[in-house]
């Protein structure tokens, strides 16, 4: 009998302490909260898969919706443009006529952006997913793309060089998707957010057309400070 009693009594000291854990764990959600995070992962649909990484800074104006300010790069876009290549020698084209070949560069993008998360009703909970929209500029900065080749005119061979510029600039574009927190602490948390970006105009010099529409998947952590 007492051993029943003491059983009982640890049982609910075990799930007092268990709830007060997770109570603990849980984060307090409501207006004027404010979150540092730091992000990386990938982004696909401008060539293929490339790393990204960012910083964001986010301040809740009400117990669901958060406005946020982001930094994101996304660097090395493979793109190349045609190039009539005079005389060239190539193991392909050895007697040295003209040929057109692909000058291949990379484009790097910084990514600014602003706009809100919505956290989507729920109780309590560790698990906080939101939905995210955002609007902003995505800024390519100045690249240079050289290409070399051999080619023989007066019985050479002499080598020549070929440079192409694509002068900075910066082109509006928006946001939209989603993601899920996962508060460890109450002041800790990992997030997990999928976005698509839509370009609005073309970037001058560039192959990167504004009808192309890129995803951008990351994890990361956040320190929510109130």
């Amino acid at each position: 009998m007492r051993t029943s009693v003491f059983v009982r009594a640890a049982s609910a000291a075990l799930l007092f302490w268990a709830s007060a854990l997770m109570a603990q764990d849980a984060p307090g959600l409501r207006k004027g909260n404010a979150e540092l995070g730091a992000f990386g992962g990938a982004s696909l649909g401008l060539d293929s898969w490339r790393s990204t990484g960012g910083v964001n800074y986010a301040h809740a104006v009400h117990n669901d919706v958060l406005v946020y300010g982001e930094y994101n790069y996304l660097p090395g876009f493979s793109r190349s443009f045609p190039f009539d290549a005079e005389f060239a020698r190539t193991p392909s084209n050895p007697t040295g006529k003209t040929i057109r070949v692909n000058v291949p560069w990379k484009q790097r993008i910084h990514d600014i952006n602003f706009g809100i998360h919505y956290r989507l009703p729920k109780a309590e909970s560790q698990f906080v997913p939101y939905l995210a929209a955002g609007f902003g500029t995505l800024t390519y900065p100045k690249v240079t793309a050289k290409f070399a080749y051999e080619y023989d005119i007066f019985n050479g061979p002499n080598k020549k060089s070929f440079e192409q510029s694509f002068d900075a600039d910066t082109t509006l574009a928006a946001n939209f998707g989603g993601g899920i927190r996962y508060y460890f602490t109450k002041h800790f948390a990992i997030r997990f957010e999928v976005k698509a970006y839509k370009g609005f105009n073309e970037p001058k010099n560039r192959i990167i057309k504004n009808h192309e529409l890129f995803m951008r998947s990351v994890v990361g952590l956040v320190y929510q400070m109130k």
